[in-house]
């Protein structure tokens, strides 16, 4: 098992899973990450499904000419002996307690491919397909978080991680009143569906509602999204 766990980003009022690059949503500084620190830190108290954000890049070894989607720069990094060999998988590590820069808590997502081949991911203007899941009062697993649609054919493609690569996200830390468990759940571009661990975690009700969502309002002419 790898031995570091974790994370979801949200702004003040966006709540979405970022990549910790320099992308301009991008708050999280790891240097934050302290004992002291964390104490002060909230949790995120939402009532809606939030729009999901994980964005990432090819390295710089398996990069491809762009068709026009938009490109994130959360690149691959090198795996070490942190990471478990010859899987493809997702963990979330709630040892991570980062500041994401607003006040609000925030944990690592890895995605991780230490297999002997690379790994293709569908994506949107580098938006993985990752939802974010939690159990409901029946007990069954329904999605929390949504992934906008593009209406530009261009926004769609493929992103590789390679052998030996990660890409890791921060995600955030919820409260609420309903005490359930939660996961994340990736769709690769062959349909096969990476799970990762599940955590104890309180969120609100309003959070599986498909008609409440954290929605969208276009910023410009190239902003292909509307949800």
């Amino acid at each position: 098992m790898i031995k570091i766990s974790f994370s979801l980003l949200l702004l003040s009022t966006i709540f979405s899973c970022t990549a910790q690059t320099t992308d301009s949503n991008q708050l999280v500084d790891p240097s934050n990450s302290t004992d002291e620190n964390s104490i002060k830190l909230d949790s995120s108290d939402i009532h809606f499904q939030f729009r999901g954000a994980c964005t990432a890049f090819n390295s710089k070894k398996n990069d491809v000419p762009s068709n026009g989607e938009a490109h994130s720069q959360n690149l691959a990094s090198k795996t070490d002996s942190k990471f478990e060999e010859n899987r493809n998988y997702l963990f979330l590590n709630t040892d991570e307690y980062l500041n994401n820069g607003n006040g609000l808590a925030a944990h690592k997502l890895y995605l991780i491919n230490t297999t002997k081949k690379k790994v293709e991911y569908a994506a949107q203007d580098s938006r993985l397909y990752i939802v974010a899941q939690a159990l409901d009062s029946n007990g069954v697993w329904n999605a929390i978080s949504y992934l906008p649609s593009s209406w530009c054919g261009n926004s769609y493609h493929t992103l590789t991680l390679g052998k030996n690569e990660y890409w890791s996200f921060n995600v955030p830390v919820f409260k609420g009143t309903f005490e359930t468990k939660l996961r994340y759940v990736l769709t690769r571009k062959d349909e096969h569906q990476l799970v990762s661990n599940e955590i104890d975690v309180r969120i609100n009700p309003d959070q599986f509602d498909t008609e409440l969502k954290q929605g969208h309002t276009p910023t410009g002419l190239m902003d292909s999204y509307d949800d």
